[in-house]
């Protein structure tokens, strides 16, 4: 078993397996030296900096698939590891017009720290964790989603996110072993992976011509250390199919 924390990322569970999960939300850290307010504490503890239940998620499967994760470890309010770096919202300035004090005064310059510091290091280390795991690895990027947006009820447990070109026989065999496990699944829901929505998975699953797909769960499903303990077992039962 292997555990290592850097300033970016960190990574448990095996050197190597049979999947590499990823995620690229794990955390709702803003790192020194910025700092924050009481007004961004209210932002960062909510779904906009952090994917709600997705870390723990992931060490619960790494145990369950004897698979290495790699987990990033600043905000996706900090910037989006799950979006490319010149995408307009890398980092956000604000959240329904309330400024978010640590990005008030970001520059281009500020950009590029971050990118160097946080970013760019988190892929290096994804990209590090697949070198190890060889060609016939299963990566998978690991989200959640909230119960509720836009006033409207999102119903399904679990969203199976995928490119068609390279991933849809995959996406398609994990829905029906999750609708065994007796998962509410829909395929490229509640976002789809044909709109750059998946960037990490597409990056380094296309980049290194292996199989790739993003999960995205149901907050309510793992809001809880047993909720999570009782999904990762059906779960990881799930993907085992992809092996």
């Amino acid at each position: 078993m292997s555990a290592r924390t850097e300033e970016a990322w960190e990574q448990a569970g095996p050197e190597t397996g049979p999947f590499l999960l990823i995620c690229e939300h794990a955390s709702g850290r803003i790192p020194a030296p910025l700092t924050t307010t009481a007004s961004d504490a209210r932002w960062l503890a909510s779904h906009w900096g952090i994917d709600i239940g997705a870390r723990d998620l992931c060490m619960a499967l790494s145990a369950q698939l004897s698979s290495p994760t790699v987990l990033a470890r600043f905000s996706r309010l900090l910037c989006d590891a799950n979006r490319h770096r010149d995408h307009p919202v890398l980092i956000r300035t604000d959240i329904d017009g309330t400024p978010l004090s640590f990005n008030s005064r970001v520059d281009a310059a500020e950009v590029q720290r971050r990118v160097a510091h946080y970013h760019e290091p988190y892929h290096q280390a994804v990209d590090a964790a697949l070198t190890a795991a060889g060609p016939a690895v299963v990566l998978v990027s690991v989200h959640s989603f909230t119960p509720v947006w836009d006033e409207r009820v999102r119903t399904m447990d679990i969203g199976v996110l995928f490119d068609e070109v390279q991933s849809g026989s995959d996406a398609r065999r994990l829905q029906l072993a999750l609708e065994d496990e007796g998962f509410f699944t829909a395929l490229n829901e509640p976002y789809s992976g044909a709109n750059g929505l998946m960037y990490a998975a597409d990056r380094h699953g296309q980049g290194r011509s292996v199989r790739h797909l993003e999960l995205e769960l149901n907050q309510a499903l793992i809001c809880t250390p047993r909720r999570i303990e009782q999904v990762a077992g059906r779960l990881a039962a799930a993907l085992r199919v992809l092996l």
